[in-house]
């Protein structure tokens, strides 16, 4: 019994042109847990695109897959390739959980933030890292070093469905998170958003729990009130306070709220409870797209 992966999609995107083909015949992982169980080995595939002809030189994308490892081997075109030396678009660094690696998106540019992206002419580094958005100091920074004209920090669903923080240690680790950050990125742009809904957790701490169903289920809080059990409503909470403070002395730094991305009205495209499928990452990007800070945006392009 288990879960068999989706397809490998790669996506290439140029001058309107937007395809995807997708294998099936890589090599297959089975996984026991967190144990590579065996792996079975598969085929090298080939992916063609026919870009419709013209003189001119123009800006090709290729996307690789969002839900796999690959070995590139070649990329080979009936033209000559050069280096793309256009004036490059602003770059947005986006820090999240699962729901911004989006795994269960059908191909890579059903990703959340690179859809969003591409919609509003920018270039997207995405570290969606699922289950490890935690405000670990490594991940701080490398967004540090990073060039960036934009950061994101979609924080808080990890941090719950792991029961990795409380209420106490929670607003000093995005404190310290966006300290390391403003280091080297002393007025970059930054949008602190807190997590989408997440019915199991909007009222309910963790750690998380799988039910018969096949959907996440949250716990009871414990007798114990010190301990200081965090929620989603919680984390949000926290998480606009945390930027009405700092916003009083840093003028780059906004909030949106995760509910105005994905509600409980979206809820339902979440097969597993947590996390949205397809359609319900375009949602998110959507809107993202609509109802994202506009400053935010505004100020990587001067």
């Amino acid at each position: 019994d288990g879960v068999l992966a989706g397809a490998s999609t790669i996506s290439v995107t140029a001058d309107g042109f937007e395809a995807s083909v997708a294998h099936d015949n890589g090599d297959l992982q089975v996984w026991n847990g967190d144990v590579v169980q065996e792996t079975k080995l598969g085929e090298d595939s080939v992916a063609s695109f026919d870009l419709p002809e013209t003189d001119q030189a123009r800006r090709v994308q290729v996307w690789l897959p969002h839900n796999c490892s690959i070995e590139l081997l070649d990329v080979s075109a009936n033209a000559p390739l050069e280096p793309d030396l256009t004036e490059p678009l602003p770059r947005w660094v986006h820090y999240g959980s699962s729901i911004s690696h989006c795994e269960d998106a059908d191909t890579p540019l059903g990703v959340w933030p690179v859809a969003a992206a591409r919609e509003l002419g920018l270039e997207i580094y995405n570290l969606g890292m699922g289950g490890c958005a935690n405000l670990e100091q490594f991940s701080a920074r490398t967004i540090r070093d990073l060039p960036a004209e934009l950061i994101s920090l979609k924080l808080g669903i990890n941090v719950v469905n792991g029961a990795n923080l409380t209420s106490r240690t929670f607003g000093p680790a995005a404190h310290g998170f966006i300290d390391t950050i403003r280091d080297r990125h002393a007025t970059t742009p930054i949008l602190v958003m807190s997590p989408v809904c997440c019915p199991a957790h909007e009222n309910n701490p963790g750690p998380s729990e799988l039910g018969a169903d096949g959907k996440v289920g949250g716990q009871e809080f414990s007798r114990h009130t010190w301990i200081g059990e965090l929620t989603l409503c919680s984390i949000r909470d926290i998480l606009a306070e945390l930027v009405e403070v700092r916003a009083k002395t840093d003028p780059n730094i906004y909030y949106l709220d995760g509910l105005q991305l994905f509600s409980e009205v979206d809820a339902p495209t979440m097969p597993d409870g947590i996390h949205p499928d397809a359609g319900g990452y375009r949602v998110i990007a959507q809107n993202f797209v609509a109802k994202h800070p506009r400053e935010w945006a505004a100020k990587a392009r001067g």
